[in-house]
């Protein structure tokens, strides 16, 4: 997936977005990952400042 992110996988300087989102990744096992149970309340939590 690096070479289709537009930052430099050796410098974390570069790794700006906290997230990034990529065409072509939608397949089974990305779609397992993001759906993995726990996931969301994860993200949710870590906006929420938790």
């Amino acid at each position: 997936m690096w070479c289709d992110l537009p930052h430099d996988p050796e410098d974390p300087k570069t790794w700006i977005q906290a997230v990034v989102r990529l065409h072509g990744y939608g397949h089974e096992p990305f779609r397992k990952a993001v759906n993995t149970p726990g996931c969301s309340r994860r993200t949710t939590s870590a906006r929420a400042g938790r």
